[in-house]
This record gives C-alpha cells, sequence and structure tokens, in this order.
C-alpha cells in the first residue's frame, strides 16, 4: 500500500540522519528531566523501531481485510450452487468469510485497519511534538527549515515550528475516526444495517490524513538541522551521568545500589549547592561525602570517577543490544537496512 511504501521510505531516511549522528552525544529524558546521556542517533532510532512495528500492523492487519464476502448475499447465503472458491481466486482474496452473517454485518477489519493508522499516527504525533519542544529557545536542539516554519503577524523575531504543529493535530483527526467507527459499531444487532454505512466515509479520511500526514513529517524531519554543540552541553549539564557513577560504586567496591543511590544523590545535592560541576568531581569529593553518611572511603580512582561523569565516555560504555553507543547504533541501523530491503522487495521497489 502507499502507506506502507511510505513508511519503509521515512524509516529509510531516519536511518540516513542515524548514520550522520552516531558519535553526537545528547541528553535522554524521563518525565521530561534530564536522565542520562544518549546518541542523537539512538533517539532517531527509537521513532524508526516504533515506525516499523507500525508497518508490521498494516501487514498483519491486511490478512483478515483480504477476506472474500462475495455470496454471502443479503445475510442466508443463495440456493445457486456459486463457487465461493472461484470467485475467491479471481477477485485475489486470501480466503473467503465462513459465516454469511459475519460477512454481511462485520466491520472489523475497518476498525482495526483504522487502529494502525492511528498508531502510525501516535507515533508521528510524538515525533512532532519532540521537534515543536527542541525548537524552543530553551532547549535549542533543532533549527527547523524556513519551509516548515511561518513568523508571527506582530512579533517579527518569531519562527514558529507550524507545520509540525498541525501535523500533530492532524493525527488526532485519525484518532478521532476510529473512536467513530467503534462507536457505531458498538450497538448493531446481527446482520445488516444502515448505520454500517456511514463507516466507510471515516476510513477513507483516515487513510487520507494518515498518509499525507506521514509524508509531510518524514520531510519535515530530514529538513531539520541539528545544533550538535547544544545536544552535548545539555547532555553534560545537571548531572545526568550521576546512575554511573553509583554503578561503579557496586562494581569496584560491592556495595548494595541502594548505598551508592544514597551517596550519589548526596554528591550531586551537595555539588549543585555548591555551584561545582560534575567533571570536578573527585575520589576526594566522593569519599567526603560517603563519611557524611557514615559510610566507609570508598577510594575510587580519580579517573574512573570522571570518565563515569563524561557524558561521551558514558554513552561509550553501554555497549549492550539497544544501547546508545555507537556500535551498538551501527548494528540497529544494519538490522533495519535487513528489515527495509526485504520489504522494499516485497512492496515491488
Amino acid at each position: 500500500s502507499e502507506i506502507q511504501i511510505g513508511i519503509l521510505e521515512f524509516i529509510e531516511g531516519i536511518l540516513e540522519l542515524a548514520k550522520e549522528h552516531k558519535e553526537t552525544v545528547m541528553i535522554g529524558y524521563t518525565h521530561l528531566q534530564h536522565a542520562q546521556p544518549v546518541t542523537l542517533a539512538h533517539h532517531l532510532m527509537a521513532p524508526a523501531q516504533a515506525l516499523k512495528r507500525d508497518y508490521q500492523r498494516l501487514d498483519d492487519t491486511y490478512k483478515r481485510v483480504n477476506l472474500n464476502p462475495l455470496g454471502s448475499a443479503a445475510m442466508a447465503t443463495t440456493s445457486f450452487p456459486i463457487d465461493r472458491e472461484l470467485t475467491t481466486q479471481l477477485l485475489g482474496f486470501d480466503d473467503y468469510l465462513e459465516n454469511s452473517m459475519d460477512g454481511v454485518s462485520s466491520r472489523d477489519h475497518i476498525a482495526e485497519t483504522v487502529f494502525d493508522l492511528s498508531a502510525l499516527c501516535t507515533t508521528l504525533s510524538k515525533i512532532c511534538e519532540e521537534l515543536v519542544l527542541w525548537s524552543t529557545y530553551e532547549f535549542g536542539i533543532v533549527s527547523m527549515a524556513d519551509e516548515y516554519s511561518s513568523t508571527s503577524s506582530i512579533m517579527p523575531q518569531k519562527k514558529n515550528p507550524d507545520v509540525a504543529e498541525v501535523a500533530r493535530s492532524k493525527c488526532a483527526i485519525v484518532n478521532g475516526e476510529l473512536i467513530t467507527i467503534l462507536t457505531i459499531l458498538k450497538a448493531i444487532p446481527y446482520t445488516y444495517n444502515r448505520d454500517l454505512q456511514e463507516i466507510t466515509p471515516h476510513l477513507w479520511n483516515a487513510c487520507d490524513v494518515a498518509y499525507d500526514t506521514l509524508k509531510i513529517v518524514n520531510h519535515m524531519l530530514l529538513t531539520v538541522t541539528f545544533n550538535t554543540e547544544r545536544c552535548l552541553e545539555l547532555a553534560g549539564a545537571n548531572f545526568a551521568t550521576a546512575t554511573d557513577l553509583a554503578d561503579i560504586m557496586v562494581r569496584e567496591r560491592k556495595i548494595p545500589f541502594r548505598t551508592a543511590h544514597k551517596i550519589v544523590g548526596r554528591i550531586v545535592n551537595e555539588a549543585v549547592a555548591e555551584g561545582v560541576n560534575p567533571s570536578e568531581i573527585d575520589g576526594a569529593y566522593v569519599d567526603n561525602v560517603a563519611e557524611e553518611l557514615g559510610f566507609d572511603k570508598l577510594n575510587l580512582d580519580d579517573e574512573l570517577i570522571h570518565n563515569a561523569l563524561n557524558p561521551i565516555e558514558n554513552v561509550k560504555i553501554r555497549n549492550v543490544p539497544g544501547g546508545p553507543s555507537p556500535e551498538m547504533v551501527q548494528l540497529a541501523i544494519d538490522n533495519m537496512n535487513i528489515f527495509l530491503d526485504v520489504e522494499f522487495e516485497k512492496q515491488g521497489i
């Protein structure tokens, strides 16, 4: 389908961006607060994986859509000796619906299709939301292309991410079409009722909106300019690497994580209050805090501490499948390229 091909093309474009930014360190967020450093490529591969599942859902749904209702007649088949297997073959269906009442009255295949489109639009909406946030002065991570931005009719300095905002709202339309379809279906008895004719326009509209939004968000993301210096600046701020300081305490000194968590939490609180940067934390600072809390000195090597708190080194050591290290991101890119090759061939491209 055009939508599935559009998804594959979007993933392909994201992979090209990811290849450029395997070494671009940025901050990852939980609760929209600084969490841990990742790479921009790792972050980009998250929606790529979601788009892959969106594609697979549509692919799987097709097996339940492509079933032949012909021969169900009004609702009780016919007395004529028709060959349903032949019509199924001639019309290109995979199989025929085995119950004529079901064949006449069921529209769950439409609801499932629109759910798939709604899931796709949720992925697209999340991409738009992040672009809107990242383009703000406070984040400063991206600059939107002029063709996807507008200024204010009053404030001449403004560069508003209008297209991302409109695309985000368009995604809500598809969600609304799904709810409308499910609401129409919820109280209809078997078999045919005229209510069912009201469903089809909602399917077509969901398809049109999802396809148009997919193409626009694809082109918009690929024209974004990333501020890599700002990405690294944010990654090194606000003690986003503190988790790894706790981890090395556990690994090197075999203390419980809850103890390490308590020590590092105090280190961060005191450092912030004193205006001490993560790069200034050393073994002596750690030992002072540990003793304040009634624990023994940890005697950690300064270099070990600095590497743990350095966002660039921090990312490199997360070298497990699914992780943000450049090697693992490249593995994810390679695996996704294999998926694309197979699916493009299935689509005849």
